[in-house]
């Protein structure tokens, strides 16, 4: 049986979760169901996290080229000569803020093909406290209303997204939790506090106030010192805050309780995470974050947010915190080795073995296009 072919577009200048995703997507599509796939991409580092049957083009710009020429060439003229050649059945953009990636819309919208939107941000960039906010919702909500469905990664992201899109149908392919239909991990045992041993503590991502929160934990670090509480904070990744929130760390004396690890590989993660007795959430809003299945899988607790993405998981509130409180963590800190933790992350990994495994994963991808693609 010959298969329609599925364009795929992603012009980000860095690959990360997003990427990484589409890229596991498009792995799957080819080598699993025979589908033709081209994407056209703009990071050198993304072809190789791809299959060798998939078909690649590389774009001369990326998403944050300010110019909409290159070397004299209209960027969506070039993206609709392209089309034309690879004549798909559907074109999947790949988007986080709705205009990224809009290029890819235009063009394939102006050549005739379906197109849709993977992962685009259920909420308004006022939502997000993004700057000059009410000039770029002016600009992006119109763009929600281009695209003909949606793919997204959870229940509450398909609840957003739906005060945005209209009619537009939109489908679910669940994040994994790891890319092996592997078993969760034995919850851990926690140090006592009360013995003066310190409390190890993950908190990873970019460091980026205005959305992972870190500074708050400068601010519950000085409580926890005040209340001669025992803990340290190992802060993995990088990002534009990372000077401010070293500074913040000198400025209130508080070097020992902190390691700045910067970004680390895969297997570093995982063994710094393993070291750790329990992972900190502290961010102002979320999609799905990776970091919260993966390290509950890994029998580590997490101590977030309470942010509406957890309506989909049967947290405890004890876990929870308000992200504006210092005081609050601070808490949720000191009663975290008082709590059942193997009772609660049997729970919770039971439910993301359910919704975020690996054959959840594979499966929603087949039903989504198997519904989306023309039938032969």
């Amino acid at each position: 049986m010959t298969h329609p072919t599925v364009f795929f577009y992603n012009d980000s200048h860095i690959v990360g979760g997003h990427e990484l995703l589409t890229a596991r997507i498009i792995n799957h599509l080819t080598d699993r169901m025979n589908i033709p796939v081209v994407l056209c991409y703009s990071c050198d580092d993304f072809p190789r996290h791809l299959s060798a049957n998939v078909q690649i083009c590389k774009l001369p710009f990326h998403g944050k080229t300010p110019s909409l020429f290159t070397d004299g060439q209209y960027h969506i003229g070039l993206i609709r000569k392209i089309l034309r050649t690879v004549k798909p059945a559907l074109a999947v953009i790949a988007q986080g803020y709705i205009e990224s990636g809009v290029r890819g819309v235009i063009a394939s919208r102006q050549e005739g093909v379906r197109t849709g939107s993977y992962i685009p941000f259920g909420n308004t960039n006022r939502e997000l406290k993004n700057r000059f906010a009410s000039v770029r919702d002016l600009i992006s909500l119109p763009v929600y209303a281009m695209n003909q469905f949606y793919i997204t990664i959870s229940p509450y992201q398909k609840r957003m997204l739906s005060r945005l899109i209209g009619e537009q149908p939109v489908h679910l392919i669940n994040n994994p939790v790891s890319w092996t239909d592997e078993p969760p991990a034995a919850a851990v045992h926690l140090a006592n506090l009360s013995a003066g041993q310190p409390l190890q503590l993950a908190v990873i991502g970019r460091i980026l106030f205005k959305q992972k929160n870190q500074d708050l934990m400068v601010q519950a670090a000085r409580l926890l010192t005040s209340e001669q509480v025992a803990v340290h904070f190992h802060i993995i990744g990088d990002g534009p805050d990372m000077t401010a929130l070293k500074a913040m760390i000198d400025n209130n004396q508080l070097n020992d309780l902190f390691t700045l690890h910067g970004w680390l590989d895969q297997a570093e993660l995982a063994a710094c995470r393993d070291a750790c007795d329990a992972v900190v959430m502290p961010s102002h809003y979320e999609g799905l974050p990776l970091t919260f299945i993966e390290s509950l899988f890994a029998g580590k607790p997490v101590l977030t947010s309470a942010l509406p993405f957890l309506e989909d998981f049967p947290l405890p509130d004890a876990y929870q915190f308000d992200p504006g409180s210092a005081r609050e963590l601070a808490d949720a800190i000191q009663r975290l080795p008082s709590l059942p933790l193997a009772d609660d992350l049997a729970r919770l990994q039971q439910h993301i073995l359910n919704e975020n495994s690996y054959p959840r994963f594979c499966a929603d991808i087949e039903s989504t296009f198997t519904a989306l693609l023309p039938k032969t």
